[in-house]
């Protein structure tokens, strides 16, 4: 298994986000909107990989300060 395939073993599709692919991605996301499951517990039982940060743009960096008062 490669960083660029679906972290689970029986799948080997492409990674979409959270180290699933899209299909595996959607099948969890589903459950967790139903409140069945969380992402927490899913990456516990090494179902799902931890979230990246998030990389923010220039514009957002600088609509965050205007709305936090930092200029």
């Amino acid at each position: 298994m490669s960083e660029s395939t679906c972290m689970l073993p029986a799948c080997d599709r492409p990674t979409y986000s959270r180290r699933l692919c899209r299909g595996c991605y959607c099948a969890a996301q589903r459950r967790i909107k139903a409140g069945r499951h969380t992402w927490a517990e899913l990456v516990k039982w090494g179902l799902a990989g931890e979230t990246k940060p998030r990389i923010h743009n220039p514009m957002s960096v600088a609509l965050e300060q205007k709305a936090g008062g930092g200029e």
